[in-house]
C-alpha cells in the first residue's frame, strides 16, 4: 500500500491495514505523506519525498510475496512518477492486482495537494501501462 499517515486514524493507512488484516491478510506499508489533521479538518500535510517512498516500497517487495497493490494519497507528482518506474522497471509485477484510489482532498473537504496537477499526473504516468 503506498498511502498517507493520518493521526485521528478515520482514513488511510490505519483504516486500510485495519480492514486488510480483517479479511485476513498483511499489509505492508509505504507512507508517502503524513497529514496534521483531526476528524473535523486538514491543517496541512508533507509529503515523503519519492527516494524515501522507493526505499520503504522496495524494502517490503524485496521481502514479501505482494498479492495486490493499492495507492492513496501520493501527494506529489514526484512519487506518482516513482510508483510509475516501479511497474516500468518490473519491480512491480505488471499483472499485479493494483488499486489507484488518488486522494485529493479529506472527508472534511481540506485539500492533500494541488488537485488539478496530482489529478492529471496518474492519467499520464500511470493508466497506459496498466491497460
Amino acid at each position: 500500500m503506498f498511502f498517507r499517515v493520518r493521526p485521528s486514524g478515520g482514513a488511510g493507512l490505519q483504516a486500510d491495514i485495519e480492514a486488510i488484516g480483517q479479511s485476513g491478510a498483511h499489509a505492508a506499508i509505504a507512507c508517502t505523506a503524513v497529514t496534521i489533521q483531526s476528524s473535523q479538518q486538514v491543517f496541512g500535510f508533507e509529503a515523503c519525498a519519492a527516494s524515501l517512498v522507493k526505499s520503504q516500497a522496495t524494502a517490503v517487495l524485496d521481502d514479501l510475496p505482494v498479492s495486490a497493490i493499492k495507492s492513496g494519497m501520493l501527494g506529489t507528482t514526484d512519487n506518482i512518477a516513482m510508483l510509475t518506474e516501479l511497474f516500468a522497471d518490473q519491480v512491480i509485477d505488471k499483472d499485479t492486482p493494483f488499486v489507484l484510489d488518488p486522494v485529493l482532498v479529506a472527508n472534511s473537504g481540506g485539500s492533500l495537494g494541488d488537485e488539478k496537477k496530482l489529478w492529471l499526473a496518474p492519467l499520464d504516468n500511470c493508466c497506459p501501462m496498466l491497460l
